[in-house]
């Protein structure tokens, strides 16, 4: 499941905080042509009081279509862009810092990359996350969009990583001692299974169908780290999303 946001619902939570860097967001999204001409904001997170510090949004303008990236701390940012058609079909959406102050956008495993210069020491999210909206004393930039898997690492995932959450391996299975946040979006609870923290919603959010995600059928016992980076063997890529194949973790 999934939840379809129409261009006034959007979720949040103000109990939210990424630690210092590295970290790294990952969600799935699917677009129709609803709101051409637009931005829409997908994940932000943000200060009452000044710019998002990660702002991750989508731009439909006829052949102009691209997924931005966008990362700033009131005193340097980085801007990073996929610029391909992002309408009807699912795409998976991952931006990772690193404490070197390296930045990457992928899009379904597509990797754009640049640098914070400088980097900053803090690049926390300690008031809020909200998916679907800008936040930055005020929503504005509603998406007209369906989004799931939305997970956070305290972390910097490596291409390894984004292409197999790319394929549709679950993210419970990528880099898990990582992990601080869940939020699957399978029904209206909102919960993150990780973390405990319930997204509140605003306006009308509705459930629909979701991507092609392999989950885990039973618990991951401990958040174990042995599927992590090279660990993750066994495994053929698939076309947009559909796994293939087994994963074969290494204790």
């Amino acid at each position: 499941m999934a939840v379809a946001l129409d261009g006034s619902s959007y979720l949040y939570t103000t109990a939210m905080g990424l630690p210092d860097e590295p970290f790294t967001v990952s969600f799935w999204v699917l677009f129709t042509a609803a709101g051409e001409g637009n931005d829409h904001t997908l994940f932000c997170g943000s200060r009452a009081t000044s710019s998002p510090i990660v702002d991750i949004l989508a731009y439909l303008n006829g052949s102009e279509r691209r997924v931005r990236g966008f990362m700033h701390d009131g005193y340097a940012g980085v801007n990073l862009y996929y610029q391909q058609n992002i309408i009807g079909e699912w795409h998976h959406v991952l931006f990772t810092y690193g404490a070197a102050g390296d930045a990457r956008l992928s899009v379904h495993g597509v990797d754009q990359v640049g640098e914070l210069t400088p980097p900053r020491a803090r690049m926390d999210l300690t008031n809020r996350i909200t998916l679907g909206a800008r936040y930055d004393g005020a929503i504005r930039q509603n998406a007209v969009c369906t989004i799931a898997e939305v997970s956070v690492w305290a972390a910097s995932l490596a291409p390894e990583h984004s292409a197999a959450l790319a394929d549709g391996v679950s993210p419970l299975l990528v880099r898990p001692a990582a992990m601080i946040a869940y939020w699957p979006l399978r029904d209206a609870g909102y919960r993150d299974v990780v973390g405990g923290r319930v997204l509140t919603a605003s306006g009308t959010p509705t459930l629909v169908a979701g991507p092609p995600v392999l989950s885990p059928r039973g618990p991951i016992v401990g958040r174990p780290t042995a599927v992590t980076g090279p660990a993750l063997l066994g495994f053929e890529r698939g076309r947009r999303g559909v796994a293939r194949g087994i994963m074969r973790g290494v204790a």
